[in-house]
């Protein structure tokens, strides 16, 4: 299913619904997928070294930046988001695996706020039952221009997903892309009023370590060819916009995990005007009559809680539109004591950032 414009006309016209593609073409695509893909395993799965090709960049808003400075062009720029989920290594992967255009673009909705079109234009490898998030197919996707951009920009790739269970019970999954280089194709040409977009190298390495209480590393591998005067200036001004890519789908994973079945009945919630303190944070509401109004039940515990610690969030309601509730911080994050490794675990990402940590070089991306 293709988007149209208020004049119901594709806002890709031109480019087709399905791609025929020769057996010979199909395995350059194979060849070159599956060369991205080592690729992308190799950079992120050298534990306890250096890693010569990612630097620390910056955190903003709890996600870290690595850049690849070392394997990129003049005219390239390639770095990478990374942030963590409560979610396993297959539910991640699994976003990434669609069956049909349609579920394509609905999930690509899930993702960008900005999206216009997206299809399946040719599947070169579908799911079987001993490799269910094993896929490759060619994507086109479709995005509105932003800020600084006066052309709509599009892009046609090669995508693999698959998920890996390691020797050391650790799970390591990924989605990777590579853009498509067949000029020979006539319906591959850019449509009116578009600018394509290549990617090389891109998509999601995600992993779990497989220890008890473990969060699953979800990272956003984004290289691009960004062209212009000041390729890689231009690239970082947009960075964070790639950042917000990663967390709607943390976000869209934690709504996923919120089951209304498991919510503790109303009549059993705690009266919050009788309670003195916040249930989250231990701390006390006080005697004064604004603070005594911001008080909040959490839908998932029932918990009395403050506005501080009060959070909504969009859950899936079968049957049903999905709905916005309010949640407390423990139930959020699915009980933090449960997963007091967090920190430990992760802490490290913290210490190579300064203020000059633009500059600074990082351990491998997996601690």
């Amino acid at each position: 299913m293709s988007s149209y414009n208020a004049e119901g006309v594709p806002l890709s016209a031109g480019l087709p619904e399905y791609l025929q593609l020769p057996d010979q073409v199909k395995n350059v695509l194979t060849r070159q997928i599956s060369a991205a893909v080592e690729d992308v395993l190799d950079s992120m799965m050298h534990e306890g070294t250096e890693d010569v090709h990612w630097r620390g960049r910056m955190r903003k808003d709890g996600i870290v930046y690595y850049e690849d400075r070392e394997s990129v062009t003049k005219e390239q720029t390639r770095f990478c988001c990374v942030d963590t989920t409560e979610a396993s290594v297959e539910e991640v992967v699994n976003l990434f695996v669609v069956s049909d255009t349609d579920m394509l673009l609905q999930r690509c909705r899930i993702m960008y706020d900005n999206i216009m079109d997206a299809r399946i234009l040719n599947v070169l490898e579908h799911p079987s039952e001993e490799h269910l998030m094993r896929s490759s197919y060619v994507r086109y996707t479709a995005f509105k221009a932003r800020t600084l951009q006066r052309n709509n920009r599009d892009m046609c790739v090669v995508v693999s997903t698959d998920v890996i269970q390691c020797a050391d019970g650790s799970t390591v999954g990924y989605c990777v892309w590579d853009s498509l280089n067949l000029p020979d194709i006539s319906q591959l040409d850019v449509p009116q009023g578009f600018i394509r977009t290549r990617m090389f190298r891109s998509g999601y390495f995600v992993q779990n370590s497989g220890e008890p209480g473990a969060l699953t590393k979800v990272a956003y591998i984004v290289g691009i060819e960004a062209g212009g005067l000041a390729p890689r200036l231009t690239t970082r001004y947009y960075m964070p916009r790639f950042g917000e890519v990663l967390s709607r789908i943390i976000a869209h994973l934690r709504g996923r995990q919120l089951d209304p079945s498991t919510f503790v009945p109303q009549s059993q919630w705690t009266d919050k005007q009788k309670a003195e303190f916040c249930q989250c944070c231990s701390k006390h509401f006080g005697a004064v009559k604004l603070l005594d109004t911001r008080r909040y039940n959490c839908v998932s515990c029932g918990d009395a809680i403050c506005h501080a610690c009060h959070h909504v969030e969009e859950i899936e309601v079968p049957g049903a539109r999905n709905t916005r509730v309010g949640i407390c911080v423990g139930c959020k994050t699915d009980n933090v004591g449960k997963h007091s490794s967090r920190m430990s675990r992760w802490s490290s990402w913290g210490t190579s950032f300064s203020s000059d940590s633009t500059e600074s070089s990082t351990r491998s991306l997996l601690m």
